[in-house]
């Protein structure tokens, strides 16, 4: 079964009249291009590409280090020697296959006529090919890369080739390092201020990731063939969820920083009341009083005049002012 499928994929590769899947006619019926002005080719060098967030994790390979009662004894070092290859031996196999497993090995097709061009990935099935736009198998998990590294270039008139340069940004690997809930929780314990700037950073930091892989995408030219729509709405999604979390961060900051100065200012007022007390002549501590109240209240509003929460220093103010026939 195996050699029958490797079969069909060589034979779909090496030709681009057996139009797999009916893809050209599909594109000339869809772009109203005349059948012999549409043209199917293989792309044998890219490939859908699995994230590094998918994959089976491998640890790094961490050398040993002989005892040593062994590293004096030339024999026994030559036996954990062989050990030590033996054991890095297969961690390299099974990094080498879990790096494999991430590249799919379905066929890659474009399609070009009357100045369109577009990208096919089709799959074999028992008798045919099922041949879909590339854009509806792409996600934060599956991405287009060079099979084997570098960086995508497409023109306007749709060719396509791998150069030297950055592979595809790995969204969802890059996402998977920005902070989480549960890094936030324990940063932060139970202040939700922290709690709220933390959760802001990481929505920054992943919408950073989105808008590079976005942008990079663009540079790239895959955009002519919608490989990039799915990163822009990915992006906008990203982009509101940081100026929402950004927005109730700032709020919540400035609310306690209000706070903080409401406080400030009522443990100054009490200070500067008693000292008031000691003056004798009621309107000498009326005076006293006033000149209290006013210092509580600009320093309550600091910059932000008339705020509505220093509503109890104006309404005191205002008392002290009417009894002094100010």
């Amino acid at each position: 079964m195996m050699a029958r499928i490797s079969l069909m994929l060589a034979i779909a590769l090496a030709s681009c009249v057996d139009d797999p899947g009916g893809i050209a006619t599909t594109f000339a019926r869809e772009t109203f291009c005349p059948d012999a002005r549409v043209h199917v080719a293989p792309v044998p060098d890219l490939a859908l590409v699995a994230s590094e967030a998918s994959r089976p994790h491998v640890e790094p390979w961490h050398e040993p280090v002989a005892p040593p009662e062994i590293a004096r004894d030339p024999e026994r070092m030559k036996l954990w020697t062989a050990k030590r290859d033996a054991d890095h031996d297969a961690w390299a196999r099974q990094r080498e296959l879990a790096g494999r497993r991430a590249i799919q090995t379905t066929p890659i097709f474009e399609v070009t006529g009357c100045g369109g061009a577009r990208l096919y990935v089709c799959h074999s099935g028992r008798h045919a090919f099922q041949c879909v736009p590339i854009d509806s198998e792409l996600s934060a998990m599956t991405s287009i890369a060079c099979k084997h590294g570098g960086a995508i270039r497409a023109t306007r008139d749709g060719a396509i080739a791998c150069t030297p340069g950055e592979p595809p940004i790995d969204r969802a690997a890059c996402v998977a390092a920005c902070p989480n809930d549960g890094d936030c929780t324990s940063r932060c314990g139970g202040d939700s201020a922290c709690a709220l700037a933390c959760a802001a950073d990481a929505a920054r930091c992943r919408l950073g990731c989105e808008s590079s892989a976005r942008e990079q995408c663009d540079a790239s030219g895959l955009g002519i063939f919608g490989a990039c729509t799915l990163m822009a709405r990915d992006e906008q999604s990203a982009r509101d969820a940081a100026t929402r979390l950004g927005d109730a961060a700032a709020t919540y900051a400035q609310a306690a920083a209000r706070q903080k100065r409401l406080a400030a200012a009522t443990a100054e007022q009490q200070r500067c009341s008693d000292s008031c007390r000691g003056t004798g002549e009621p309107r000498a501590m009326m005076t006293c009083l006033l000149e209290c109240t006013t210092t509580a209240r600009e320093r309550c509003e600091g910059d932000e005049p008339h705020l509505d929460w220093c509503e109890a220093f104006r309404s005191e103010e205002r008392a002290l002012q009417q009894r002094l026939g100010q």
